[in-house]
């Protein structure tokens, strides 16, 4: 018959220690572990370019053309026939899956008078008073409807810069328009120019206008 075990040898686990999966490599191990010193890791702790130097306009934006371009894809993979329009319409409901929503509700071609001696740019009516006006205050759309206009800030999503126009009611052809420096901050700023195409949208989050060049004539 055996003698019996020691005290010490009573207190050693019966499970195999995690040491003893580099005498048996073809084991698996259950080890929960946080650290593992097969993996790779950066030499210096701080992955982040300390002298990474800031984009320059040019490349900012490019990168949001490039966006805007991928985006545009991608919103157009699914197309539907007039047919299949014409019944999802009926019942009030749509399957169309949206990755990407245009912000711009308010787009144009620039004319010969928003470039002029006017110095205003004409918006629609109907653009403006269902996608501006709604979220306004009264008092500030009672301004806009008054000869006076209100003044609104006007976010170059572009160039990301601030500028300072008047939003009124021009009376004369019932239209709405954007004045005070709209030839010389953007006009005159941007280089624009007869056929270049433009896009604007109320930020309900910063009370301010958007606006971008899309297309411009000369491709530059």
């Amino acid at each position: 018959m055996s003698e019996a075990s020691s005290p010490a040898e009573l207190e050693k686990p019966l499970v195999a220690s995690v040491n003893e999966r580099q005498v048996f490599p073809s084991m698996v191990s259950t080890e929960l572990t946080l650290c593992d010193k097969s993996w790779w890791y950066p030499k210096n702790s701080d992955s982040t370019p300390r002298n990474k130097k800031p984009l320059t306009k040019l490349a900012l934006r490019k990168n949001l053309d490039i966006s805007k371009r991928l985006a545009r894809k991608i919103a157009a993979l699914k197309t539907y026939t007039p047919e299949q329009q014409i019944e999802e319409n009926q019942f009030g409901v749509s399957t169309v899956l949206k990755l990407y929503e245009n912000p711009f509700t308010i787009t144009k071609k620039l004319t010969d008078s928003d470039l002029g001696h006017l110095c205003r740019l004409l918006l629609k009516t109907k653009s403006v008073k269902d996608h501006v006006l709604p979220f306004l205050s009264i008092d500030i759309v009672n301004q806009i409807e008054s000869n006076s206009g209100a003044t609104v800030t006007v976010w170059d999503q572009d160039t990301r810069s601030d500028h300072k126009l008047v939003l009124k009611k021009w009376s004369t052809c019932r239209s709405y328009v954007l004045i005070d420096k709209w030839r010389q901050d953007f006009v005159l700023r941007r280089g624009l120019e007869e056929g270049d195409e433009i896009g604007l949208y109320w930020d309900i989050y910063y009370s301010r206008f958007v606006f971008s060049v899309f297309n411009r004539v000369r491709g530059n």
